[in-house]
């Protein structure tokens, strides 16, 4: 039986950060993932851009990461929100934070192939087409057998298989839903003006509708979310241009839609229980929350270096990295971050896609009064740029 510190049992964007991360602090890592993660990521689009916040790119550089994702980066420089069809805007804008970028855009396909790229030049065994099928644990262990019935060992699973896991099932852990009724499309666009670093987030009755900048300065990655059924939204592209000509003149000029348009069902999922005996979640598998602010990898990087950083220290000490002071530890780190953003963009969303006219007077009342207040919107540009302190 092939033993090792740590299983990560999910070879996804989370999954293979994390065993980059590992590795680069000298652990020993398997990482287990039921598809063919090369076919996978050169054969399909996933299509989302990626917002990394600068404290996240301070991390991955951390783990030397950063420098095999960091291709096509789009810089955020400004940012601005707006209430519908209002005037009424609130604007983060750099000069405010040493004219540092607020952030950075990659796509999710460039990443995914940087992380495999890094783990093509590490010893992490990779265990690929077979899924978890059960988990075993033992008073200093846990064993993952594997669905060919092959047993690995390790001192900790790292759970990181996505929002759906089995795995969480298979422990008997339970997780809170919240449907959003809504639809994210996701699709890049051409414009005739450039972008100058500016992304725009209009919060619309339907949704918010986000234009993200890429490293093109004349392409920018869109983020529409629609109340409507994944099946009733139609994607014919005329009708989609002419939709985004009437959005986006006044900012882009003419505007071309320049890759395929990727639908996601949205909704809000969390775990109370971030452990059980040697098994922790991450990432996806523990919280997946809504895009309107963009920083659902952020969490996953900041849960992902946290544990890391907690195994580092309790293997220094000659501490059992899969005890449960360990991963009580982890837990009391998380949490509180966590739970801030899921109340954050789940409010953010309610508190925007409604038509009501008192919400609206108090929203823009709201979006103004911030607008006018460069302490406060300091504060909330370096919470949004993952530096919580």
């Amino acid at each position: 039986m092939v033993c090792y510190d740590v299983v990560i049992i999910g070879g996804g964007i989370n999954g293979m950060t994390a065993a980059c991360a590992l590795f680069q602090q000298g652990f020993k890592v398997a990482l287990l993932e039921k598809d063919n993660i090369s076919k996978k990521i050169h054969n399909t689009r996933d299509g989302r851009g990626i917002s990394i916040a600068r404290y996240s790119k301070d991390i991955l550089s951390k783990y030397d990461i950063w420098p095999y994702v960091a291709k096509d980066v789009g810089e955020m420089h400004k940012i601005i929100v707006r209430d519908g069809d209002s005037s009424c805007n609130l604007e983060f804008d750099n000069s405010l934070v040493n004219n540092e970028p607020l952030g950075f855009l990659i796509e999710s396909d460039n990443i995914l192939k940087g992380l495999y790229k890094k783990l093509s030049n590490t010893s992490v065994d990779i265990f690929e087409e077979h899924e978890c099928k059960n988990l075993v644990f033992h008073t200093d262990s846990v064993q993952i057998i594997l669905s060919n019935n092959k047993k690995l060992e390790s001192k900790l699973a790292i759970v990181t298989n996505g929002k759906n896991s089995q795995i969480r099932s298979l422990l008997g852990l339970s997780q809170n839903i919240k449907e959003y009724n809504q639809t994210a499309l996701v699709f890049n666009i051409r414009h005739s003006k450039p972008h100058a670093n500016c992304a725009y987030e209009c919060f619309l009755k339907n949704g918010p509708f986000a234009l993200l900048p890429l490293a093109d300065p004349n392409q920018s990655s869109v983020v529409w979310c629609d109340n409507k059924d994944i099946e009733e939204i139609k994607l014919d592209l005329k009708d989609l241009e002419r939709h985004l000509q009437t959005r986006c003149s006044s900012i882009y000029g003419d505007v071309k839609v320049i890759t395929e348009v990727v639908k996601f069902p949205l909704s809000l999922t969390y775990m109370d229980e971030y452990y059980k005996n040697r098994a922790v979640f991450v990432g996806d598998s523990l919280h997946s929350i809504h895009p309107v602010a963009g920083q659902g990898y952020n969490l996953s990087i900041r849960d992902i270096n946290t544990l890391v950083e907690l195994l580092l220290k309790y293997q220094s000490l000659g501490f059992d990295i899969g005890s449960e002071m360990l991963l009580k530890e982890f837990t009391r780190h998380r949490k509180k971050d966590n739970l801030i953003m899921i109340k954050a963009t789940d409010g953010l969303n309610s508190l925007f896609s409604n038509d009501n006219s008192v919400m609206q007077f108090f929203r823009r009342f709201g979006l103004v009064a911030v607008n006018n207040m460069p302490s406060l919107k300091k504060f909330f540009m370096n919470r949004a740029m993952g530096y919580n302190k």
